[in-house]
């Protein structure tokens, strides 16, 4: 059977030189197998392009044509379906350089992703993520390598890498049985994260944090 994969973008960051060091696309990541959250060594495959997926603008091994799948895979380290890779760091078996002058030239990229969790071949995750105009804008400029918190970056920009939330750990319960009670607790990835639990698909009033008693 095969396995059921998401992609939920956690972070999407430019760590970027404007000397002759070719430039590199900080991506981070989580995927999931089943519901499951992956972990091991994973293969990847990573291609640039355009809106509707028609054209590609780079790939990791450079053979992607059409925003088709490239022939060469990326091995990265997943711990508890959370990675992360430069893209564009030739220095990584299977990894072409990236061209910055992509993102002058075009304005509406998508970074497209191929998944091999070792059993069920490769699976294009979806959807397509967008880059919009950020990784342009942090070109620009005597930039040297550096990183960027969530906190720092704008609300347009936040929505500019459509940063979604996620949960990272299902609800679970721990019971006490002395008074009958039991205490639920839920862990989530995101940027200004608000709560609301529910019981039959209701509302619990003033029930808007991690842990519902």
């Amino acid at each position: 059977m095969r396995a059921s994969l998401h992609l939920f973008t956690l972070l999407l960051l430019c760590a970027l030189r404007a000397d002759a060091v070719p430039p590199t696309l900080n991506y981070a990541g989580q995927v999931a197998v089943n519901g499951q959250a992956f972990d091991g060594q994973g293969l990847f495959k990573f291609a640039l392009v355009n809106t509707d997926g028609n054209a590609s603008y780079w790939s990791n091994d450079g053979t992607s044509a059409e925003g088709s799948e490239p022939q060469d895979s990326v091995s990265v380290s997943v711990n508890g379906g959370l990675y992360s890779i430069l893209l564009g760091n030739s220095a990584i078996p299977g990894m072409s350089a990236l061209d910055a002058s992509i993102f002058q030239q075009e304005t509406n990229i998508r970074l497209r992703v191929w998944f091999n969790d070792g059993v069920n071949g490769f699976q294009q995750l979806s959807p397509d993520r967008p880059f919009a105009s950020v990784p342009y804008a942090l070109t620009a400029g005597d930039v040297s390598d550096s990183s960027i918190s969530l906190n720092r970056l704008s609300p347009e920009v936040l929505g500019a890498l459509n940063i979604l939330p996620s949960i990272s750990t299902q609800p679970f319960a721990r019971y006490d049985r002395s008074n009958g009670s039991a205490q639920l607790e839920v862990s989530a990835r995101g940027h200004n994260l608000s709560y609301q639990w529910l019981k039959n698909g209701q509302l619990l009033n003033g029930s808007n944090t991690p842990i519902l008693q």
